[in-house]
């Protein structure tokens, strides 16, 4: 079974637990692959994998790859908005800190602040 590109971008969304629905683009590869048996449907909008799409796809080498990729990839994502979230809670502190000993306003005693970290983060 020869998948489209289209096709295994859905399986691979799919895959991470995504349900699918067959609007846009996504139409025509998403009534295919349930036509196949690689994607069930549930409902017009909700269509989630198959095992057998599941081993469509580690039949293919290329998108297992691209699976652990994206894998990696959201999983740094997730990681990096985690840390940004908790400098930027760092962050106010430290300006809300700033602006009671200067009497700056927020925007001002912000970007010093984060000049004062960007500086130090660099040493």
């Amino acid at each position: 079974m020869t998948l489209s590109n289209d096709e295994l971008t859905v399986l691979m969304i799919a895959a991470q637990g995504e349900s699918m629905m067959p609007i846009g683009r996504w139409e025509k590869p998403v009534e295919s692959l349930v036509a196949q048996g690689l994607l069930k449907r549930h409902d017009k909008f909700n269509n989630v994998i198959t095992p057998e799409g599941e081993r469509a796809l580690a039949k293919d080498d290329d998108a297992r790859q691209l699976i652990e990729t994206n894998n990696a990839i959201v999983l740094a994502k997730q990681q990096m908005e985690q840390a940004i979230g908790k400098a930027a809670r760092e962050l106010k502190a430290a300006t809300e800190i700033a602006m009671r000993v200067t009497g700056e306003p927020f925007d001002v005693a912000v970007k010093n602040v984060a000049r004062l970290v960007a500086q130090r983060v660099t040493e």
